[in-house]
């Protein structure tokens, strides 16, 4: 089981957050639908246009 941290932009915010996965991949699928382990900070009003669904800024393993 692999801990991957990641920051995605959620309607004006941006979130940063860590997720329990086996690969890479499934972070991604998980973390795009809105489906996480733990939200470790929320960067609020951080985008002048919302963002719709879960747009992944950048994503590494731990």
């Amino acid at each position: 089981m692999g801990i991957f941290n990641f920051d995605v932009a959620h309607g004006y915010n941006k979130i940063f957050g860590v997720i329990r996965v086996k690969t890479k991949e499934e972070a991604i699928n998980k973390i795009q639908n809105g489906d996480w382990n733990e939200t470790i900070d929320i960067y609020q009003d951080e985008f002048d246009e919302p963002v719709e669904d879960y747009d992944i800024i950048d994503i590494w393993e731990d």
